[in-house]
Formats: C-alpha cells, structure tokens, sequence
C-alpha cells in the first residue's frame, strides 16, 4: 500500500498540471525514446522513424493520452486493492503480449519525473508513488504469469508432457 500523503501530493499535481492528459502523455513517450533510442524500436508503427516525425504524430500523442489516464485511474483507485490487482493484470498482460519487458517500464522513473516536472507536476512525491506502481506491477509481469515464449523449451515440453511422465515413472516404479 502506498502512503496516504503521496497518495494526496500526486493526486493534486495531476489536477494542477498545465497541460491535458494528451500532451503530458505524448511528451513523456518522445523522453523515453529521446534518452533510449531502442524502446521506439519496442513500437514498430514508430521504428526507424525520426523524432522530429513522432513530435507531430497523433497515435503517439493519443497513445500517451491513454497511458496518462491509467496511471490517473491507478492513482485514484490505490485504494481497492481488487481494483488495483485487476488494473495491474491488464497492464501486465498488454505489455507482454508486445514483449515490453519490467525493466523498459520501471527503467522510466527518471523520465516520467523529469516531464511531470515541466508540466507544473512537481511533487516531492513522484518518486515514491513511482516506486510503488513500479513495484505492483513488477509482480504481475514477471511472476504471475511467464509467457510461454519466455521459457525455456524444456519447461514448455515438460509442462505440456508432464502428466504423461508422472504416469509411466509411476508405472515404472
């Protein structure tokens, strides 16, 4: 759980920034691929694409406008632990599907704060809020379930042989 006062501190900076949800959003994506060049290359509509194009495109910016609402519907809804579970399975199940592993995600603090700071969002607070969403949904992409692609080929053919196996070492035995 997180602190009620970082709780209140992130909950008033998102309602004091200076900009819609939108633009925030699409800021905080073109910091990313701007500090790690690689993370566009997670996205392939924006691979290979210069900056100067993703400055202007739309997707992005509704993308980021997406991502900014999430976190403003996590942050308000901290306190339903069921609600937060259930966000941060969706999370995690969208991110592995396009194989966007925990560390591109929580390598993001530094960014995030950076743009939420030129946007009037400039709590002291950020940090450790940031650390606990960061924490929540490390679970849900690193443990609660591995993709099957993610395994190693033995797991996947033992897993999917394993009942056979039990029966002929018990037949055997």
């Amino acid at each position: 759980m997180c602190d009620g006062k970082v709780i209140a501190d992130v909950r008033a900076d998102l309602e004091k920034s200076t900009a819609d949800q939108a633009t925030v959003g699409h800021s905080l994506f073109l910091a990313f691929f701007k500090s790690k060049p690689e993370r566009q290359d997670m996205f392939p509509k924006y691979k290979g694409r210069p900056i100067s194009d993703l400055e202007k495109d739309e997707t992005l910016k509704a993308h980021g406008g997406a991502v900014m609402e999430f976190l403003a519907n996590f942050i308000n809804s901290v306190d339903d632990s069921e609600v937060i579970k259930i966000m941060s399975q969706e999370f995690a199940d969208l991110h592995r599907r396009f194989y966007i592993p925990h560390s591109a995600i929580a390598g993001t603090k530094g960014q995030v704060i950076l743009t939420f700071s030129k946007y009037g969002m400039d709590s002291q607070s950020w940090p450790a809020f940031l650390d606990y969403f960061f924490k929540t949904i490390e679970y849900e992409l690193t443990e609660r379930l591995v993709h099957p692609n993610d395994r190693p080929f033995y797991s996947n053919v033992l897993s999917s042989f394993a009942p056979l196996l039990y029966c002929v070492i018990g037949a055997i035995q």
